[in-house]
């Protein structure tokens, strides 16, 4: 608009309507155009004040917005912040007991892998801020070992449960480990 002004204010005796009618049929559909369709003005000072307020406008209205995405991002951390605790509390498990186990998870990973009993889950992309020195073998990530991997033993409790790998399981049944308090009964 600035361009379009001084172009205008450099013609001389150029009349204010043929200004008004070439600026009108550049401009995009927009509110500002709108605007000066509903109240138009007859000089060229008068649509710098338009202008200047419909500019006023959006960088309030942008203003806004970013006030607004900033307000989502913190409450979608606090959100996060709150889930993690939850998962913490729980360890992200399903089962409120396990039975104990003889050998260690990623044994049981291999066996259950060799003999077909589950399949490996669809790859997740491991995230960038997590600690590369542990990985996951069931899962193919970083971030857990498969030894603490909570999804793996949700699955090695589940074909327990359906009697296809009882001989990991100890003898002893009265020791069962409850990860949701964290101890053995």
């Amino acid at each position: 608009m600035e361009r379009f002004i001084r172009v205008a204010l450099s013609i001389q005796n150029l009349s204010p309507e043929v200004t008004m009618h070439h600026m009108f049929t550049t401009l995009r559909p927009w509110a500002f155009t709108d605007s000066l369709c509903k109240w138009p003005t007859t000089n060229l000072d008068g649509l710098r004040q338009t202008i200047a307020k419909f500019m006023q406008l959006e960088e309030l209205r942008s203003f806004k917005s970013q006030i607004r995405m900033e307000e989502g991002v913190k409450r979608m951390e606090k959100d996060a912040g709150r889930w993690k605790k939850q998962k913490d509390v729980y360890k992200g498990t399903r089962f409120a007991r396990y039975s104990p186990l003889n050998i260690n998870q990623a044994k049981i990973l291999e066996e259950t892998l060799y003999t077909e009993l589950i399949p490996l889950p669809r790859k997740i992309p491991t995230p960038s801020n997590v600690d590369h020195n542990k990985h996951c073998r069931y899962h193919k990530n970083f971030d857990h070992n498969t030894e603490v991997c909570a999804g793996l033993r949700d699955k090695i409790e589940e074909l327990i449960q359906a009697g296809h790998v009882k001989q990991y399981v100890q003898r002893n049944e009265a020791k069962i480990f409850n990860y949701r308090e964290g101890g053995m009964e």
